[in-house]
C-alpha cells in the first residue's frame, strides 16, 4: 500500500475512489493523527487486537470511519450504515475490529512473501480472497 501523498498521477488516477469517500477519507486521516498526538486512544492494560484498535473516527452522513493501528501502518475503514440501535452497533464495532485485525495479518503476511514487490500494488490472489472473505463475512453474506 502506498500513501497518497507518495502516489504517482497514474496511480492516483487509478484509484477508484469516489469524492465523497475521498472526503470522509481525509477527515478521518485528520482525526486519526490528533487521536493519535493526544495519546489518549489505548485502553489501559489493552493487548492484542485491542490494544491497536482506535475504533470510532468520525461521522458523514452515512458513513462511519473507524481506525486500527499498528507499530508501521494506519488503517482506516468506511462503513455505510444506518445503525441506530446503539447495542446493535457495538457488537458491529466489536466485529469490526476482529475485521481489521484479520485484514493487518493477511496484510502482513502478503510483505513477507520474498516474491512480493514493496512499495507496490498488491496482486496476491490469496491476499485479496481472505479479505473479500472478511469482508463478505462482516456484511453478512458469507452467513
Amino acid at each position: 500500500m502506498i500513501p497518497v501523498e507518495e502516489m504517482s498521477s497514474k496511480q492516483k488516477d487509478e484509484w477508484p475512489c469516489q469524492l465523497d469517500y475521498q472526503f470522509v477519507l481525509h477527515s478521518a486521516c485528520q482525526r486519526l493523527d490528533d487521536v493519535l498526538r493526544e495519546n489518549k486512544w489505548k485502553a489501559p492494560g489493552a493487548s492484542g487486537m485491542d490494544a491497536c484498535w482506535v475504533g470510532f473516527l468520525c461521522l458523514s452522513d452515512n458513513l462511519r470511519a473507524y481506525g486500527y493501528v499498528t507499530t508501521n501502518t494506519r488503517y482506516i475503514a468506511l462503513i455505510e450504515d444506518s445503525i441506530e440501535n446503539i447495542q446493535l452497533q457495538k457488537a458491529r464495532n466489536s466485529e469490526l475490529c476482529v475485521l481489521m485485525a484479520n485484514a493487518h495479518r493477511f496484510y502482513t503476511e502478503s510483505l513477507l512473501n520474498p516474491f512480493a514487490s514493496l512499495h507496490s500494488k498488491i496482486t496476491s490472489k490469496r491476499f485479496e480472497s481472505n479479505v473479500t472473505s472478511l469482508v463478505n463475512d462482516f456484511n453478512g453474506y458469507g452467513r
